[in-house]
C-alpha cells in the first residue's frame, strides 16, 4: 500500500484505507465534481513514521497525562528523512506546478470520522501551511496530534455511553492535504439535503465569509428551507444572493449551479448529505459531504 495517494487516484478508495471524508471526496472527483487538488496521507503511513503503536486506546480509556505525552512524542518525532516525506514532496511539486504561490489547508479524515454514526465535527484540527515542506510537517503533526485532545477523547467517551459504541479513531486517522480555495471573504456555504433538526425539506445556510463561517454559525447572511427538485435558493434568497455575489447575473449562475451539483451529490449516496462548498467567481468546489448523523447539530 502507498504512503501518499492523489486525489486524481482513480480506483475506488474505501474508508477504511483512507477514512470516510478522502473517501468521499475520492468519489466526488471520480464522478466528476469540482473537488481541490491535492492528496492523501493514508493512516498505516502515520502510524509507521510516528511509531505509535504503544498507543491504542482501543479497549482501555487514556488519562490526560498519557494524551499529553502522546502529542509531545509527535510534535519532538523528526520524520524529515523518511520515505512518507519523500513521498509527500513529490506530490507537493506535482500541485505547484500548477497552483504556485497558492496555501494549502491539511485536515483529518478519520476511520469514524464523517461516519452514519459519528460526524467529530470541529473535533479535529485543520491548519493552513504553505508549499514549503517544513511547513507541511507542522500542519501534519498538528492535524495528527489532535486525535489525542482532551476534548477528541472527551467525544467519543461520550457517544461510546449513549451508543454503546468503542473508540476506533485513535489508530485511524488519514490527513488530506489539499490547495485552499480563497480565503474568509468567499462565498460558501453548507447544504443539508434534509433538516437535521426534523422535517421533510432540505436546509440552505450561506456566508459570504465561506462555509467555517457558517459551520461555525457566524455571519450567515442566507438561510432557508428548500425541496431540491424545486431548486436550493427561493426567490426571495436569490436577491440577497445577487447583493452578496455584487452580480443578478452570477447570483443566478451560482443558485443554478449548486442546485445542479447538490442533487448530483446526493444521488451518489444512499444517505440524506451535510455538504460543504465554496464559490470562487466562476465554479463551485465540494469541500467535504458527509452523512446527516442524527442528532448533532452543526
Amino acid at each position: 500500500m502507498r504512503n501518499v495517494y492523489s486525489l486524481n487516484h482513480t480506483h475506488k478508495m474505501i474508508p477504511k484505507v483512507c477514512g470516510n471524508k478522502a473517501s468521499n471526496l475520492f468519489k466526488l472527483k471520480q464522478n466528476g465534481i469540482r473537488v481541490p487538488d491535492g492528496f492523501l496521507i493514508t493512516s498505516d503511513a502515520l502510524k509507521k513514521t510516528f511509531k505509535l503503536d504503544h498507543a491504542d486506546f482501543q479497549n482501555i480509556e487514556p488519562s490526560k497525562e498519557e494524551l499529553k505525552n502522546i502529542r509531545h512524542e509527535i510534535f519532538n518525532r523528526d520524520i524529515k528523512e523518511t520515505q512518507l516525506i519523500s513521498d509527500i514532496e513529490k506530490q507537493l511539486n506535482r500541485i505547484n506546478i500548477r497552483n504556485r504561490n497558492k496555501s494549502l489547508i491539511a485536515r483529518s479524515s478519520g476511520g469514524a470520522e464523517d461516519g452514519d454514526s459519528l460526524s467529530f465535527a470541529g473535533i479535529f484540527e485543520s491548519v493552513t501551511i504553505g508549499f514549503h515542506i517544513d511547513s507541511l510537517i507542522e500542519g501534519v503533526k498538528e492535524v495528527y496530534s489532535s486525535a489525542y485532545a482532551d476534548k477528541a477523547v472527551s467525544y467519543a467517551r461520550f457517544f461510546k455511553a449513549k451508543k454503546n459504541l468503542p473508540i476506533p479513531y485513535i489508530q485511524d486517522m488519514s490527513i488530506l492535504v489539499q490547495k485552499l480555495i480563497g480565503g474568509t471573504d468567499i462565498i460558501g456555504g453548507v447544504v443539508f439535503t434534509k433538516d437535521p433538526l426534523g422535517g421533510k425539506y432540505g436546509r440552505v445556510e450561506i456566508s459570504s465569509c465561506g462555509p467555517k463561517s457558517v459551520v461555525d454559525g457566524k455571519d450567515i447572511q442566507i438561510s432557508g428551507s428548500f425541496a431540491l427538485d424545486q431548486g436550493i435558493i427561493s426567490k426571495d434568497d436569490l436577491s440577497k444572493l445577487s447583493d452578496l455575489c455584487n452580480s443578478e447575473y452570477q447570483s443566478q449562475l451560482l443558485s443554478k449551479s449548486l442546485s445542479e451539483i447538490v442533487t448530483k451529490v446526493q444521488s451518489l449516496f444512499t444517505t440524506n448529505q451535510d455538504i460543504e462548498w465554496i464559490w470562487d467567481g466562476g465554479n463551485i468546489w465540494i469541500l467535504q459531504t458527509r452523512s446527516i448523523t442524527e442528532g448533532v447539530k452543526k
